[in-house]
């Protein structure tokens, strides 16, 4: 079994023992208290999406604690146990006689009318399992759930007028004739109570003082079915102006056809002469055929989808479109461009801020968009004509994104977030590249649409103007990002040309004067050659005569250390030292076998002990 729907506030307060029941809109669950023994209990968890009206919460008898659901709640109700069941448990067993069966007619009407003083609102199209059974001697119901209000009728098969979004008191009695019907009891007058209940004109259709004298023994009138002739349309015949209805708003291409070669006047006459209709106003007959097959809809299908061009526009249906592709923007922008928002907002809806307003209210969620776009939009139009020139002309094909986005804006406040983000994301990702951060314009708008109040108009508009904006700012950004690019070569090629003109001058004067340069610098090493020959050789005797006191300490050291005799400084200089055996150092004399010259002056004689060139510095120039 799947508890994964019963809230955690009431799993950790009740055990789920079972599933009783499951329907269209709800699981009921037996339940029993986990702190202790308790009376079993039974939990009606809704599907999420599914609403109550909260003020009847009070009114549903055995209602212990419930929630009526929010937009991030799944609506609940905790009741009290009945063992006996529903009255379609009952419906499901042996057969009935006609005194059981009139019992529980009675039980039933009992109850609709208990239910009408306590709440002073229609039970409307019930099922037989949203009434309880309390006792059975006699038969004793009461509503033991109110389903959540959905577009469509909930006894099978639901009343006519719930295709027009009704569910009033005639539906109701519909609700009792399926009551009947499964009964199986025959006999004439239970035929006239079955036909009295299941009369499809809502207005002639039996009420409770009809089913009251009926259980009194009396007859009442059963009107008699009324059969008009249907209306050729679109190539096809249409019995009823709901079937008509869905048709055109289906085929909008073929009923503005329709409507253009005649059929506005025969659609009149119909509906004057064979349905006898009071609910469509004609002045609506000279409308446009979008707002026609609009108004059509609305009177005779309120209670289902609206739809425009085959596409529901309902709040959902809307949100739908503008997060699709291309086809559903050109939707949006035709249904704003001819206005039948307006009329979609009459059907049914199932919003919890629609369902505080009552039956009979238009969609607020349709109505805020009906009249909130248009604004937006016409301020989106101002700031597109003034960047004109800069920016380019708006393809209409992206004029239909910004219309969907105004839309989706409007509809879901919570996109605000992810579109600016969008607009983040554009600004970052082309500040190297080039693209639309890189204009100023671009830029003001983008900030306009990220810094103003999330529930003001000219924030939407905003936003709206600096997407339909980014396609002509992404072109002068890039164009000018290029602009930079030429302008930093033809720099580089200035300066690199510069840099050869100077190289090239040096070069030429280097190689005029390059052999007068050349051989006053030898002269000029060859005059100081013998000073830097004596200066190297002091250095060197400088530098031995450390290293062999440093090495006459190591020697002296590693004696005391092995208990020795020590040495004087001298002698362990003259046995042992790698310093004092190498070869003296003579840059221009050889590197061994001959006598060192003194630290301090030039060798003895003209030339080096090795037979090397002559020191005269007339004989090396020569």
């Amino acid at each position: 079994m799947t508890v994964s729907l019963v809230p955690f506030t009431l799993r950790r307060r009740y055990a789920i023992e079972r599933l009783l029941l499951q329907d269209d809109d709800s699981d009921l669950y037996l339940a029993r208290p986990r702190s202790g023994p308790g009376e079993p209990v039974t939990l009606r968890i809704y599907h999420p999406g599914a609403r109550l009206d909260e003020s009847i919460l009070p009114s549903i008898p055995g209602v212990l604690e419930g929630d009526a659901g929010a937009a991030d709640r799944v609506a609940w109700l905790v009741q009290e146990y009945v063992p006996a069941g529903t009255l379609g448990a009952l419906l499901n067993g042996q057969p009935w006689t006609p005194e059981r069966a009139t019992e529980a007619v009675s039980a039933v009407v009992a109850c609709v009318v208990e239910w009408r003083s306590a709440t002073s609102r229609p039970l409307g199209a019930f099922r037989p399992d949203d009434l309880l059974a309390l006792g059975f001697e006699p038969l004793v119901l009461r509503v033991g759930h109110v389903p959540a209000l959905t577009r469509y009728g909930r006894s099978q098969p639901p009343p006519p007028e719930a295709v027009r979004g009704e569910d009033g008191d005639p539906a109701t009695w519909w609700a009792l004739g399926t009551v009947i019907e499964q009964l199986g009891v025959k006999g004439e007058r239970w035929e006239a109570l079955r036909s009295g209940l299941r009369t499809p004109d809502d207005a002639e259709r039996w009420d409770a003082d009809d089913v009251a004298a009926w259980l009194a023994g009396k007859d009442p009138v059963v009107p008699p079915v009324r059969d008009h002739a249907s209306i050729a349309a679109l190539g096809r015949g249409h019995a009823t102006p709901a079937d008509l209805a869905v048709d055109l708003a289906a085929r909008p291409g073929a009923a503005e056809t329709w409507l253009a070669e005649g059929g506005d006047v025969l659609l009149g006459n119909w509906l004057d002469m064979d349905v006898r209709d009071t609910r469509f106003d004609r002045a609506w007959l000279a409308e446009p055929p979008a707002i026609l097959v609009a108004a059509l809809s609305a009177t005779f299908t309120g209670g289902e989808r609206p739809r425009y061009r085959g596409f529901a526009v309902d709040a959902e249906g809307l949100t739908d479109l503008a997060r699709g592709g291309a086809t559903g923007h050109i939707v949006l922008a035709e249904a704003l461009a001819a206005g039948v928002l307006a009329y979609a907002a009459r059907h049914r809806c199932i919003h919890a801020e629609c369902l505080v307003q009552g039956p009979g209210g238009d969609c607020a969620q349709l109505t805020r968009v009906d009249a909130e776009v248009p604004i937006i939009l016409d301020e989106v139009r101002v700031v597109l004509d003034r960047m004109r020139d800069v920016a380019g002309r708006v393809a209409e094909r992206d004029w239909n994104s910004g219309v969907a986005a105004a839309v989706e804006l409007t509809l879901d406040p919570s996109s605000i977030r992810r579109h600016r983000r969008r607009l983040r994301l554009i600004g970052l990702s082309s500040l190297r590249r080039g693209g639309p951060s890189w204009i100023g314009w671009w830029r003001d708008q983008r900030d306009n649409a990220l810094n103003g109040r999330r529930e003001e108009i000219a924030t939407r508009a905003a936003i709206v103007s600096a997407l339909l904006l980014t396609r002509g700012a992404d072109a002068a950004g890039r164009q000018l990002a290029d602009e930079n690019k030429e302008k930093l070569r033809r720099h580089g090629a200035n300066a690199a040309e510069q840099v050869r003109a100077v190289v090239s001058n040096a070069m030429d004067e280097t190689w005029m004067r390059g052999p007068g340069i050349v051989r006053d610098a030898v002269l000029g090493l060859a005059d100081r050659g013998e000073e830097t020959v004596t200066w190297l050789r002091r250095i060197w005797q400088q530098i031995r005569a450390r290293l062999d006191g440093r090495y006459a300490q190591v020697l002296l050291t590693r004696a005391e250390r092995r208990g020795q005799p020590p040495l004087s400084a001298a002698s362990a200089v003259s046995s042992g030292s790698p310093f004092s055996s190498a070869a003296s150092f003579s840059p221009g004399g050889s590197s061994s076998g001959g006598a060192p010259s003194s630290a301090g002056g030039p060798p003895s004689g003209g030339t080096s002990s090795s037979g090397g060139a002559s020191s005269d510095p007339a004989a090396r120039r020569r």
